[in-house]
């Protein structure tokens, strides 16, 4: 039954380790999807911040107070998916 086949080497185990089921979009979301995306027009980016507001909020961040339990949950959650 396993006749030609060798245990996989331990650096393409975690590949196994979990399975990500990613649904397919309602045909009318795909239909905008198709129509938005392959267009002769080229999308064009336009700003939702300013450069010095962005920074303003990633400072806010980093000095919110994190919980030791949050904390904990991350480094639990990183070190299971390795």
């Amino acid at each position: 039954e396993q006749e030609g086949t060798y245990p996989l080497p331990e650096a393409q185990l975690d590949r196994f380790l979990m399975q990500v089921d990613i649904l397919y979009p309602e045909i009318e979301a795909e239909r905008r999807i198709l129509l938005e995306t392959t267009g002769i027009e080229d999308a064009k980016a336009q700003n939702v911040l300013q450069p010095a507001r962005l920074k303003e909020i990633q400072t806010l961040i980093r000095r919110m107070p994190v919980p030791e339990s949050v904390v904990e949950a991350i480094l639990q959650l990183v070190r299971s998916a390795r």
